[in-house]
Order: structure tokens, then C-alpha cells, then sequence
């Protein structure tokens, strides 16, 4: 069962399992919940103390005033990781929750022990042009967006009629961003595991 901590003005809501082992932070991917961490929310905590908060506008956390962004949703798990981690723990994300450690990693390597980043991007010039305005053109109630809209319609605390305006915000933040130069990349200090698919874009 999850419980929320305000860190800043953001009500942050978060799983927290196990409490043997190094910390683990578990980062979702873009406009899902922690339901997709199912399989290994129940098989990580017999070595490790997990943590799984859910971003800004993202299941159980409420939307705030704005736009999204990365660094934004970055700063919120900085705040997160000394908040209620209290320290450095090994970070896994995948798609938007990878990138978000990558920023993370970047920032604060004082927080970050090891990360894993799957199917993250880097800079959205390498998507090619169609998928970026395929995603663009997706309408909030598309039936590719179902599952996604299904796991926000059944946690929000903004309600289901919220969702277009959550939808319309991750649209503009994930055809427009990230832009991480190489250079910042390679400040990354901690070990680091890039895994992608493929047929990722």
C-alpha cells in the first residue's frame, strides 16, 4: 500500500516494499502508473529496500500548475531521493523514467550509486519527424492511449476528466524535450546500464 509526502508544493504519492538491502528507486514510464512495476514490485524487495514514487500528474500524484518537464519531474525526485530515501540509492527507469535518471545522474551523482535507463532518449532530433507528429496528432481518447488513459482514470486524484489535459502536457514535453548534450552525459560517474529494444524509436 502506498502513502504521499509533500515534498515542496508537490503531494508526491509512492509504493515503498521490502527493508533489507540497498535502497532502489523505481522510476514509470511516461503517463503510466506504478502497475507496470507489478512484476517487480513483488520480486525486488527480497534484496533490496524499493522505493516507486509516481511523478507529477502521474497516478496517484496529483497535476500542478504548468507545463511538464523533465527537469522539472527531476527535481522532483531529487527532492524525493532526500526526502524520504535520505540518501543515494540505484536508480532504474525506463522510456521518461529513464531519461529522469539520466538528469538525476547528471545533477546529483551524490545520489545515484548505479542506474539503469531503458528504451530512454537523449535528444528528440534522432526520432525521426512522422513518429514525433504521429504522437503529436494522437487524440486523448485513441484507442492506442486506452491502457494508458484506463491506469489514470482509476488513480487520479484529479478525476478522469483531468486526463486530456494531463495527455496534452505529456504530448508537448515528449515531442519537444530532452535535449542532453553529450557532454553532460559524460559527466555521469556512476555505473550505468543502457537497454533498449529493437524496435524502440
Amino acid at each position: 500500500m502506498g502513502s504521499y509526502v509533500q515534498i515542496g508544493a508537490l503531494k508526491t504519492w509512492y509504493d515503498e516494499v521490502g527493508d533489507d538491502g540497498d535502497a532502489l528507486v523505481l522510476l514509470h514510464g511516461g503517463i503510466v502508473t506504478n502497475e507496470t512495476w507489478g512484476p517487480q514490485l513483488a520480486e525486488l524487495p527480497s534484496r533490496f529496500h524499493v522505493f516507486a514514487p509516481e511523478r507529477r500528474g502521474h497516478g496517484h500524484t496529483p497535476d500542478v500548475d504548468g507545463p511538464f518537464s523533465y527537469a522539472a519531474m527531476a527535481d522532483d525526485t531529487i527532492g524525493f531521493l532526500e526526502t524520504v530515501v535520505k540518501g543515494p540509492a540505484h536508480l532504474v527507469g525506463w522510456s521518461d523514467g529513464g531519461i529522469i535518471g539520466l538528469l538525476i545522474a547528471i545533477q546529483r551523482p551524490d545520489l545515484v550509486r548505479k542506474l539503469v535507463a531503458i528504451s530512454a532518449n537523449s535528444d528528440t532530433d534522432a526520432t525521426p519527424a512522422e513518429m514525433r507528429e504521429g504522437l503529436r496528432s494522437t487524440p486523448p481518447d485513441s484507442d492506442d492511449m486506452a491502457m494508458m488513459r484506463q491506469l489514470y482514470e482509476a488513480a487520479s486524484p484529479d478525476g478522469p476528466t483531468h486526463w486530456p489535459v494531463v495527455f496534452g502536457k505529456f504530448l508537448e514535453m515528449a515531442t519537444n524535450e530532452p535535449h542532453i548534450p553529450s557532454d553532460e552525459l559524460a559527466k555521469i560517474a556512476s555505473p550505468t546500464l543502457l537497454i533498449s529494444g529493437d524496435d524502440d524509436m
